[in-house]
């Protein structure tokens, strides 16, 4: 097997960037939801709540990072020195971040005809996953990176009327596999000369149905894979990794994946 797409999300539940090379670091992928936007109470907002949030299109050059939305744009320096940290709240979780620049809060909240701020994930502030508590991640829900396999997707395409594409689904990493849901099974993975462990399923929600195109909501595929793919009263679709590899690099499309155990 060998990795076939590789994608980093910026800003929690904007679009994701799509890359031929992304570097490890012991939080996920470099810049992995490292951003959020959060509301009047610093509680994160998502496509969950608001849809448009997926037309927001993040790129990373010039040690900026530039976010596009409906023919305009707003750039935010990498090196911006906070004027404020804050405790803000990610589902369950109090997370320490520094606010941004009000320029760009106010281009966002612009756009999204409600008040929003941009806050960045402190380094000094470890945030650990329940059941594995000592990974430390960024803004992501659940665990530093999400992997699907290929075949599952296609196997989910079988039973729609239309395909839909794995965007839908905002891995991190996705992978050629031969059978259906098969990252299922794994505990352990490699990939090039890196070491992962599976730490949990990940349970889908309303997102999955949000054409991160156009952002209109469907009820598919939700529906369809709830008829066989949900226990426990929730859906999944995907696996949640952990790294294990003390030395980090990067991760290529093209790299070897091998299941250990």
């Amino acid at each position: 097997m060998q990795v076939t797409h590789l994608y980093v999300y910026p800003i929690k539940s904007l679009a994701g960037i799509a890359l031929d090379e992304v570097a490890l670091t012991s939080r996920g992928f470099r810049h992995d939801r490292e951003w959020m936007l959060v509301d009047s109470n610093n509680r994160f907002i998502s496509q969950r709540e608001i849809p448009e949030l997926a037309k927001f299109i993040p790129c990373i050059e010039n040690n900026l990072l530039k976010v596009s939305y409906d023919q305009t744009c707003i750039s935010i320096d990498l090196n911006y020195k906070p004027e404020l940290k804050l405790n803000t709240t990610v589902w369950d979780d109090t997370v320490y971040a520094e606010t941004q620049d009000p320029k760009v809060n106010q281009w966002f909240s612009t756009h999204l005809k409600t008040s929003v701020r941009l806050v960045r994930k402190t380094k000094e502030n470890p945030r650990g996953v329940k059941n594995h508590p000592d990974t430390n991640i960024n803004f992501a829900d659940g665990s530093q990176f999400l992997i699907i396999g290929e075949a599952s997707l296609h196997d989910l395409n079988s039973r729609l009327d239309q395909d839909i594409p794995i965007n839908r689904f905002r891995p991190n990493i996705v992978v050629n596999t031969s059978n259906p849901y098969a990252e299922d099974e794994w505990n352990e993975i490699s990939i090039g000369r890196h070491h992962f462990i599976s730490t949990k399923l990940c349970s889908r929600c309303i997102i999955i149905n949000t054409d991160q195109h156009t952002s209109k909501v469907y009820k598919e595929p939700l529906k369809t894979l709830s008829t066989y793919r949900k226990w426990n009263n929730k859906v999944y679709f995907g696996q949640f990794l952990k790294l294990t590899s003390d030395v980090l690099g990067s991760l290529k499309l093209g790299s070897e994946v091998q299941v250990i155990t």
